[in-house]
């Protein structure tokens, strides 16, 4: 779940770094559009997120956790890394368009993915799993 937090800041550093820069050197310099940053990104968390999906895997296999418990962790796995690095990505500009800060969104990022990861998690196991996500479990 903290991979989310770990990804969608260094999205967000990227951003802000970008934005910086362009303060720095001036007006001369071309803001690149908001929509192709975030497909960058996506396109770097996605590659990220496939690592981590891998990694996930390997985990599993070594702590002797198979089948759709596996496959719950590794596709929440997946699933975190690629929003965070969205959202991480989306936020600053958010706040550059709205004259807040573009630097802020560092710590609300972190934050803000750590308790949507959480979310995640549960949401994909559940689907995984055959879990209802809320209520008690049908009985047969």
């Amino acid at each position: 779940v903290g991979a989310g937090g770990n990804a969608g800041g260094q999205s967000t550093l990227l951003v802000v770094r970008h934005l910086t820069l362009l303060g720095v050197h001036g007006e001369g310099k071309k803001l690149t559009s908001g929509l192709s940053m975030v497909w960058a990104e996506l396109f770097t968390g996605m590659r990220l997120a496939g690592l981590l999906f891998l990694a996930s895997v390997v985990r599993c296999v070594l702590f002797d956790v198979r089948g759709l418990e596996c496959l719950a962790i590794s596709l929440s796995m997946l699933a975190i890394v690629t929003v965070s690095t969205m959202v991480g990505t989306a936020l600053p500009l958010i706040f550059h368009k709205l004259h807040i800060d573009p630097a802020q969104a560092c710590a609300a990022i972190q934050v803000t993915m750590d308790m949507v990861g959480m979310a995640i998690a549960c949401t994909v196991s559940c689907y995984v799993l055959g879990l209802p996500l809320q209520g008690r479990p049908n009985h047969m």
